[in-house]
């Protein structure tokens, strides 16, 4: 009753401790390497738990998961992080930091669904983040779309799966589309205004592979979406389900139909660079 606050910690190989710590309710606070009586030196997974009466001030406090499915994504935040360390799960290197004062855990997934919800359930459960931002590239879609504009996604979808699938089935979706956070949505609205380029807010979907011309005209015609790509919609539905803030931010590398099959290993780079830019400008809003 007199104590503040309990932490506690486990070695990084240690999985069974990890689930333990987890269950009772430990926010994850960082890593840091530890020196065993045996003279060597583990990477030690540090957790913290409030007294209630500090509760609510530490889950108000901004925990963000930046998730990203290509390596280049990825590369713009990694020099902006500060205290940076690194930890490995399910195949995938998260690194931990700051960015503009919020603490931050980002990853490379890698692409598709599978490999995006993955590393999203391991920010939430493992690293206590609970604010999730995608950000990357897409493919443009809709009429006045071009490459380099970047898509705010305020509500997402699959649209390779049938809609009764998520319906009538769990997660019992009252609809297909998952929408973004409403917090994090005004602070990507004042970051946008601060920032060069045209930026987007509407819908944007996903599916497990690129589209051609002709599926591009489906897509339109029955989802109306700004943009495409192979994780959102799957990063967004693991936060859905476990009612955790979600945001995509994506900047268009191609347009499905009308521009060359290279255009993305072309703009990739760029593109990632435009979507970190805006991303970061969004992460200060958030603390303001």
């Amino acid at each position: 009753e007199q104590l503040d606050f309990i932490t506690v910690g486990h070695f990084e190989w240690n999985c069974q401790s990890a689930r333990v710590i987890q269950k009772t309710g430990f926010c994850y606070m960082g890593t840091m390497p530890y020196e065993t009586h045996v003279g060597t030196v583990e990477t030690n997974f540090e957790y913290i738990i409030f007294h209630p009466k500090h509760e609510k001030p530490l889950m108000e406090l901004p925990r963000i998961g930046l998730l990203c499915a290509a390596e280049d994504e990825l590369a713009p935040f990694l020099p902006c992080m500060e205290g940076k360390t690194e930890t490995t799960k399910a195949g995938k290197t998260f690194y931990h930091g700051t960015l503009d004062g919020v603490h931050v855990t980002a990853v490379f997934c890698g692409v598709c669904k599978v490999n995006a919800a993955c590393a999203t359930q391991i920010l939430i459960d493992t690293y206590g983040c609970n604010n999730v931002v995608n950000s990357g590239t897409c493919g443009g879609m809709g009429e006045n779309v071009q490459v380099m504009d970047t898509i705010v996604s305020e509500e997402v979808a699959h649209h390779d799966v049938a809609e009764g699938i998520l319906t009538d089935y769990p997660p019992y979706m009252k609809s297909i589309w998952m929408q973004a956070d409403e917090r994090m949505l005004l602070a990507a609205k004042a970051a946008a205004e601060k920032t060069e380029g045209k930026v987007y807010f509407g819908r944007s979907v996903t599916g497990e592979a690129f589209i051609d011309g002709k599926n591009r005209a489906m897509i339109e015609q029955t989802l109306s979406p700004l943009s495409v790509d192979m994780e959102t919609a799957a990063a967004a539905q693991i936060c859905y389900m476990l009612d955790v803030p979600f945001i995509a931010v994506r900047t268009v590398t191609d347009v499905p139909g009308k521009t060359e099959d290279d255009a993305y290993y072309e703009n990739c780079e760029n593109a990632s660079e435009v979507s970190a830019h805006l991303v970061r400008q969004m992460i200060h809003e958030m603390k303001m």
